[in-house]
């Protein structure tokens, strides 16, 4: 799944790579889904911030010795309020989960275009990578060079031996 701060920040970018591997990005969607959540988030999240301020009210009003049964009304009223705009949230999250569970992961930008691998051109027929397929690898050259210092003293000129 992609992060979700890239999909709100860089929107064009996300279609325009996506579209590289051949998949539409409905962006239509995200942004109605997007503006659907942010404005029941923000909803729900000023109604806890006022309840939280009518609650302080209620605490000092009750310090005082004041009749608090009007603000404790428009808190009642409040939470029903709230528990429905929490209600619509939890109804349109997995909607949203499910739209972003759709879209696959961005290929790299050094990907070239196309649906899948034959899309791709073959740049380097017969090698592996650039390289040459007649190659000594690192290892090999280790293994040789312990195979001659474990050989056996007598295969040595006597020369060398001295």
């Amino acid at each position: 799944m992609l992060d979700i701060q890239l999909l709100r920040s860089h929107l064009p970018f996300v279609a325009e790579r996506l579209a590289a591997r051949g998949v539409t990005l409905d962006t239509s969607t995200f942004e109605a889904l997007e503006a659907e959540r942010k404005q029941l988030q923000t909803q729900t999240q000023d109604l806890q911030a006022k309840r939280n301020t009518l609650s302080k009210q209620i605490g000092i009003l009750k310090s005082k010795g004041e009749d608090a049964t009007a603000v404790l009304a428009e808190v009642a009223g409040l939470g029903d309020a709230l528990k429905a705009g929490e209600v619509a949230l939890a109804e349109l999250m997995p909607r949203f989960d499910h739209f972003l569970a759709g879209i696959p992961n961005l290929p790299h930008e050094s990907v070239p275009a196309g649906k899948d691998e034959t899309g791709n051109v073959k740049c380097c027929a017969g090698a592996r990578h650039g390289r040459s397929q007649n190659r000594v690898t690192m290892s090999t050259w280790v293994l040789r060079w312990a195979g001659w210092i474990l050989k056996p003293r007598s295969r040595f000129p006597a020369a060398v031996l001295s």
